[in-house]
């Protein structure tokens, strides 16, 4: 049931989006010569959220991989100490 509400809320949102970006005008431009970039406000904003939905998970798998020797490390010992 809980899924079907986030399901629900997914698609609330997608609508939101979608009917918000219609009335928005506005751009953003980005300029590095001899480059000039110009996107719609509503497609920086979706791909600066990705970007920080990617670099989150990024961080998150670099942290937990660094930990998994201190976890490693601990089951040894925890099952060593249960077979005792």
């Amino acid at each position: 049931m809980r899924a079907l509400f986030w399901l629900v809320a997914v698609f609330a949102a997608a609508a939101a989006i979608a009917v918000l970006g219609r009335l928005n005008e506005g751009y953003a431009l980005f300029v590095v010569p001899p480059w000039r970039v110009e996107l719609s406000l509503l497609t920086f904003c979706l791909a600066a959220a990705a970007v920080f939905a990617a670099a989150y998970a990024i961080v998150r798998v670099v942290g937990r991989t660094l930990a998994l020797p201190a976890q490693v490390r601990a089951y040894r010992e925890r099952r060593r100490r249960e077979r005792s």
